[in-house]
């Protein structure tokens, strides 16, 4: 990896900090990614979502997850439109092949206000069953039984089993979400 590639993830790192928007938040940087954790409360009559931000650098962007095990529980229950990972949560915030993020572009600007956008869409969709956030994710595409969301969920989970060695995300997520657990205790 180039060391101006480099330089450019502890931009992004350091720039957090200074987001007013992820202000109750923390992280580390290493030699090979980031993560970020911050707490996000779209409107005064929210709950406060912990939200959990992974940059692995050998990656174009950053993965974007939820901690709050309320939300786990209403995913084991309902299929969470806009989500790349049910088990995980991890937010489908835009479209990766429609360039809407690059590494040029701010995570304060970008990804951090689009974690408040999508969690706003998930709280009108727990009570109205709509997902009034617009987007394509495959999810909303799927319309026969066939290949129904719930279907894609049950291969997907088939396909994770299989694979032996975990990512640099995912042992990041597992322990964050264990550290996460620990404190509602």
């Amino acid at each position: 990896m180039s060391k101006y590639l480099h330089n450019n993830h502890a931009q992004h790192f350091e720039s957090l900090k200074l987001c007013p928007l992820s202000s109750n938040s923390s992280g580390v940087i290493g030699k090979d990614s980031f993560y970020w954790e911050f707490d996000v409360k779209p409107f005064p009559f929210s709950k406060i979502y912990q939200v959990l931000l992974i940059w692995d650098f050998s990656q174009n962007n950053p993965k974007v997850y939820i901690l709050n095990d309320e939300v786990h529980i209403v995913a084991k229950e309902r299929i969470i439109p806009h989500l790349y990972s049910q088990d995980k949560l991890q937010l489908c915030l835009y479209k990766p092949s429609y360039n809407q993020f690059s590494m040029n572009m701010s995570l304060c600007k970008t990804i951090i206000p689009w974690t408040y956008l999508w969690i706003s869409y998930y709280e009108e969709w727990v009570y109205s069953d709509k997902w009034k956030g617009g987007g394509i994710h495959i999810e909303t595409i799927q319309t026969d039984k066939k290949n129904s969301p719930l279907k894609k969920v049950a291969v997907n989970k088939r396909i994770k089993k299989k694979k032996v060695k975990k990512s640099e995300i995912d042992k990041i997520y597992e322990k964050r979400r264990r550290v996460y657990l620990k404190s509602i205790i």
